[in-house]
């Protein structure tokens, strides 16, 4: 009998088969808000998000086959706001007071400041901890949100769990891009 031994671990099916489960579970929430009453608020955006994570996933793993805009550039921006539109579906959900201004304003920035890295000063490592310190913002204050709204619930706590995990996974990658070299892409 033959033995395999995992050696590495390749990122590019790592994010394609995440993106992947990300796509099914936003065809689930689209169809679950075809059926619920038109009450119910913000499964569109939980969907649009999974949506935006499963073609960001996809676009990443082109890097090297098509333009840096298509592999690069743009799978950056549906980083950037896929966790957002989550946290938006969220407070449309519970009906939450929604200020959109400040968090377009940063994810601007970090597109701007990431378009900076990847074409004018190319640096990996940069764009790799300005993704990472935006999305564990976003997943914090998602959480903060969640809390406020419905963290004593089965479902709110399931939900912080989730939330703070991806926030703190998030952050330990910001640190070990920093302590690591991250190397080109």
């Amino acid at each position: 009998m033959k033995s395999y031994e995992l050696t590495a671990v390749d990122p590019k099916t790592i994010m394609l088969i995440s993106g992947a489960l990300g796509a099914v579970m936003s065809i689930v929430l689209y169809l679950l808000k075809r059926s619920y009453p038109p009450s119910i608020r913000g499964l569109e955006l939980w969907a649009l998000s999974l949506a935006m994570g499963f073609f960001a996933g996809a676009l990443f793993s082109t890097i090297g086959k098509l333009p840096t805009p298509l592999s690069t550039t743009l799978p950056s921006l549906l980083t950037f706001f896929g966790p957002y539109i989550s946290m938006v579906g969220t407070q449309r959900f519970f009906g939450a007071r929604q200020r959109h201004l400040p968090w377009v304003g940063l994810i601007l920035a970090a597109v701007g400041t990431s378009i900076w890295f990847t074409y004018m000063k190319p640096d990996y490592g940069t764009r790799l901890q300005l993704s990472t310190a935006i999305v564990a913002t976003i997943c914090l204050a998602h959480a903060w949100l969640v809390w406020k709204m419905s963290g004593k619930t089965l479902a709110g706590r399931i939900a912080l769990v989730v939330l703070i995990g991806g926030g703190a996974v998030q952050l330990m990658r910001f640190v070990t891009a920093g302590l690591y070299p991250a190397g080109e892409n």
